[in-house]
């Protein structure tokens, strides 16, 4: 029994880490995904307000249309991307609620509980990526385009 309970808790211990290890590198991962989420909104939005403000007045918003038309089509590709790198931070945030679900279920030693969430987090991500990399697809159809 000695031997099986030693390897039990160290199969315990390896997936604590494992676990631990993958929640580290998810809270990264979406921190940098937020960062360039909110670098991103706040210069394109900075850059669409311009935009809009020159085509409001009124000789030379019609003198600078030409110029301004290729700049909206790029702010819609911009706004595109954006969409993505959101969509990206929320598919991680999810996968790290399950992850942190995950270890509380463990910790309590509810290991069918830890099975049942693992499995509903990677369906829900599956799901969710599968849609992401539509889109992610799409943006960049856009971006050859123009």
């Amino acid at each position: 029994m000695g031997l099986f309970g030693d390897a039990v808790g160290k199969a315990k211990r390896l997936g604590n880490k494992a676990l631990d290890t993958a929640s580290a590198g998810l809270r990264i991962g979406t921190k940098a995904l937020g960062s360039v989420s909110q670098l991103g909104h706040k210069y394109v939005d900075k850059v669409n307000h311009a935009v809009n403000f020159v085509e409001k007045i009124p000789f030379v918003g019609g003198v600078a249309a030409p110029v301004l038309a290729p700049v909206k089509g790029v702010l819609g590709v911009a706004n595109s991307a954006l969409g993505v790198v959101d969509t990206a931070k929320g598919i991680g945030d999810n996968l790290s609620a399950g992850v942190r679900a995950t270890q509380s279920a463990v910790a309590s030693g509810d290991y069918h509980q830890a099975a049942n969430v693992l499995r509903d987090t990677a369906k829900d991500t599956y799901a969710s990526g599968k849609v992401l990399r539509s889109s992610a697809q799409n943006v960049l159809e856009r971006a050859r385009r123009k």
